[in-house]
């Protein structure tokens, strides 16, 4: 473990790696991109500036873009954005998430099915899913 006596250069350099380090969970579970600056610097003290800002992209969907800024609200991680996910147990049918209308309380999640129809959803089958079968979404996410 170190330990900093007095902030040099190299010390505020280390520190800022290790608090990007830790951000990177947080960017992941929001949907952002995390700036961390130094501001200011003595021996004694120092300060940072985090900004965050939504990574949005323009050229996907109104659906895609809320999706990634507001999924967290209903318990989506932004990795699932174009995952399959299966629902029912007997006739089972697979559906996409292609997006969010956060608006909708009750069926927020944009989805299609393997024809191209699109729906609307609620969360939670989607959530269930991927928390549920935390193997197959891994497998999913790195067959990518």
């Amino acid at each position: 473990m170190e330990h900093i006596i007095k902030f040099t250069e190299e010390d505020c350099s280390k520190l800022e790696q290790a608090i990007r380090e830790c951000l990177v969970q947080v960017e992941k579970r929001f949907g952002l991109t995390i700036n961390v600056n130094l501001s200011k610097q003595e021996d004694a003290h120092v300060d940072y500036t985090v900004s965050g800002r939504p990574n949005v992209n323009f050229t996907l969907s109104p659906f895609a873009n809320w999706y990634a800024l507001d999924c967290h609200k209903f318990d989506l991680l932004p990795e699932w954005l174009g995952e399959t996910f299966i629902v029912g147990q007997r006739a089972q049918s697979e559906y996409k998430i292609v997006g969010l209308k956060p608006t909708n309380r009750k069926y927020p999640l944009i989805v299609k099915d393997k024809h191209g129809e699109q729906y609307k959803m609620p969360a939670h089958p989607a959530v269930e899913w991927f928390t549920d079968n935390p193997v197959k979404a891994k497998l999913r996410l790195v067959s990518k």
